[in-house]
């Protein structure tokens, strides 16, 4: 009976602190879906609080009808180097604030990783990208996720990405270590 007793206490404690905050929650990407401005607001770890003038600043509306796309990536001159990547990389994420979330994804055989979350890389497809003022021919995969916010406030995004050993993407070499960014946005109703 005492087993009982501290277990259905241990349960309700969980439960009410379960639901006292609430938590982010996270979906694939429609690929079907162009990742633009008229159809997503947009969240990138890397300039978050930002002025830059194509992505603007970092604040997400509740009333805003379009979904919140948290999107990174990677781009490599070859496949060749893609495969690299994915083979020697991993990650995490996280979002703190009034609600929380994170995510990770491992290194792979050389394919673009799923996350804890179920969140898969694109596919690496070819594109063209500028590299010192001249237009090249590059590959790129990416990591895009609907984020769903169910409170306003204030929120830090950390992300961190792992490489193994040095990676080189064509365009010069990325030195084995972690690299960590972490930046504030805001959430309005």
């Amino acid at each position: 009976m005492r087993l009982f007793v501290l277990v259905t206490a241990l349960a309700a404690t969980l439960a009410f602190a379960a639901s006292a905050g609430a938590t982010i929650s996270a979906a694939p990407a429609d690929p079907n879906l162009a990742p633009t401005r008229a159809n997503y607001q947009f969240l990138d770890p890397y300039i978050c609080g930002g002025t830059d003038p194509q992505n603007g600043y970092q604040t997400i509306k509740l009333s805003d009808p379009r979904p919140v796309l948290f999107k990174f990536g990677w781009v490599a001159m070859q496949p060749s180097q893609m495969t690299q990547f994915f083979s020697n990389q991993h990650g995490t994420y996280s979002i703190a604030g009034a609600d929380s979330f994170t995510d990770s994804w491992s290194t792979t055989s050389g394919e673009p990783a799923t996350s804890t979350q179920g969140i898969t890389w694109s596919p690496v497809t070819q594109t063209s990208v500028s590299n010192n003022g001249t237009t090249v021919k590059a590959q790129t995969s990416f990591y895009r996720a609907v984020l769903t916010f169910t409170q306003t406030g204030t929120y830090t995004v950390t992300h961190t990405l792992t490489l193994d050993k040095t990676v080189n993407d064509g365009f010069g070499a990325n030195q084995k270590g972690s690299y960590t960014n972490s930046c504030t946005f805001t959430v309005i109703p």
